[in-house]
Formats: structure tokens, C-alpha cells, sequence
């Protein structure tokens, strides 16, 4: 998808691109906003959401992780810098890399700095087939 937009990229008329993937019920404006700001600044912007249930798997078992820690879910739109998007994609083809995601694209490719932001709950990614009524509880919402 990004070819189709090579040209103006190159000519500076695109100066972020924001990916997302098709099943997100709802994306909040201000996600979205946020995530071109944070683009901008640093090259590259991922919204997260605080995951409340961790558990660990250790030797002695599982147990829920009680450390005050920070671990999220990456949502979406994902946001990067065009012209260094632009760059790392067409060295991924050349090289055959597959990464998880966009933001894996850019941290081989480039130096650009991938940051993350406080996404928001109402940005469902529908994964699950309990989340198809999750979406449309939210949208219907609307």
C-alpha cells in the first residue's frame, strides 16, 4: 500500500503515514492525533493500553506479577515518519525481513525513535470473536 503513495512521500507532500489494520471497531480522533504529534517529533508513535493481568511463568510455577512495572498491548494506528518508512519498507523487501510489526520495520531499517503514548480503551481491535460484539456495542454507541 505505501508504493501507491512513494511519490508523494518523496516530494515531502506526506510527511506521516498512520498504519492501522482493518478490525478496529472505534478509532478516537485524539488517538489518532496524538499518534501524528508523537510521530512527528520522534519518528515513530505506537498508542499502548496498560495490561492489568500479568502472570509470570517461572521455575516455581505461575504466579500474577505484584511488581509496580508497566506492561501494555500495542493498539493502533501506528504512526511513523514518511520518508524513513518509506526507506525501511523497500530495504525489508530487498532483504526479505519480516517483522511483527511496522514499528519492527523501522527499528531494523532506520535510527528514528519508536515512542509510545496512552492509547484508548474504545480503540477495540477485533481479534476474538467475543470482541465482533464488544465492536458493536461500542458502535452502536456512537
Amino acid at each position: 500500500m505505501l508504493r501507491y503513495l512513494a511519490d508523494d512521500i518523496e516530494s515531502g507532500a506526506v510527511d506521516v503515514v498512520l498504519i492501522h489494520d482493518a478490525p478496529s471497531a472505534g478509532r478516537p480522533r485524539h488517538v489518532r492525533h496524538r499518534a501524528l504529534a508523537v510521530a512527528r517529533e520522534f519518528g515513530g508513535a505506537i498508542p499502548a493500553l496498560t495490561v492489568p493481568d500479568v502472570v509470570q511463568q517461572g521455575p516455581s510455577g505461575i504466579r500474577v506479577d505484584q511488581r509496580q512495572r508497566q506492561i501494555g498491548a500495542c493498539a493502533n494506528p501506528q504512526a511513523f515518519r514518511a520518508k524513513p518508512l518509506l526507506r525501511a519498507y523497500r530495504a525489508a523487501a530487498r532483504g526479505g525481513f519480516e517483522g511483527t510489526d511496522t514499528s519492527s520495520c523501522i527499528e531494523k531499517y532506520t535510527a528514528e525513535q519508536v515512542r509510545t503514548f496512552s492509547g484508548d480503551e474504545a480503540n477495540l481491535k477485533v481479534t476474538y470473536a467475543h470482541d465482533v460484539a464488544v465492536a458493536g456495542r461500542l458502535l452502536s454507541l456512537r
